[in-house]
């Protein structure tokens, strides 16, 4: 099955998982759009976009953080750490 990013969170989170909970998005400053879904052998990622640029109501901020990958399980909706795709 091919998952979209609002499938793993809502999986996610009918699991008991906090990863994609208003608190932790509003936290890292995060939206679903920073987000993309990578199925590679059968395996589904996520990966983080690096260098996100935010605005606020005054000026422009760019955040340049590291490109971050996180495994989804379908079987739980837990995602883990994967250096393996990160940059």
């Amino acid at each position: 099955m091919k998952y979209t990013i609002y499938d793993i969170k809502t999986i996610n989170e009918q699991n008991g998982g906090k990863f994609f909970s208003r608190g932790n998005m509003k936290f890292f400053k995060d939206t679903l759009k920073d987000f993309s879904v990578i199925h590679r052998d059968g395996r589904v990622f996520i990966r983080r976009k690096a260098g996100r640029i935010k605005k606020d109501n005054y000026n422009q901020i760019t955040f340049n953080a590291p490109q971050s990958a996180w495994e989804f399980n379908p079987d739980t909706g837990a995602l883990e750490y994967s250096p393996e795709m990160s940059l």
